[in-house]
């Protein structure tokens, strides 16, 4: 019996060519440094994005703490409490507050995005608290909100409020 040549590897070429899978060359090394600034890039974005959702969740819990106070005189260190007393309802948002400690002279928290690594977060103490938080570079000043990202190169550090 006779074989009868079609092409094999011939038509397999032209058929993964017209079908978009056919193997592509590699980037020279230009593309490829553009190609890992955009992925850079995009990754800061996304990373200034979620702390921006960090930073706004702790200024809020400084708005509810205050209202809390203001009807209870003392703190508290349950985020449903106080947004129950303020009539606020919870959120949906992937920011989770941490408290670290709550009582009549003060209160303070950490918080952190559940898609960013628990070493990214902010910071916010009021008053005189039982204990304060700590971040990266020791401990904040009283209502200043201290942000860092490890993340994303280089090293951030923001700081809002207070003084």
């Amino acid at each position: 019996m006779k074989r009868i040549n079609h092409g094999g590897p011939v038509l397999l070429a032209l058929a993964l060519v017209l079908s978009g899978c056919a193997p592509r060359e590699k980037p020279s090394v230009g593309e490829a440094a553009d190609t890992t600034e955009a992925t850079e890039v995009a990754t800061r974005s996304a990373v200034a994005e979620k702390m921006a959702q960090v930073e706004k969740a702790m200024s809020d819990l400084g708005d509810l703490e205050e209202i809390f106070f203001a009807d209870w005189g003392t703190y508290s260190g349950n985020l449903a409490t106080l947004r129950q007393s303020a009539h606020v309802e919870a959120d949906s948002s992937d920011v989770v507050i941490h408290f670290v400690s709550s009582g009549d002279s003060g209160w303070a928290a950490t918080a952190t995005h559940r898609a960013l690594p628990a070493r990214d977060g902010c910071a916010l103490f009021h008053g005189a608290p039982p204990m304060k938080p700590v971040e990266p570079l020791g401990t904040p000043k009283a209502d200043t909100i201290v942000c860092w990202t490890v993340t994303t190169k280089p090293w951030e550090l923001t700081v809002r409020g207070g003084g």
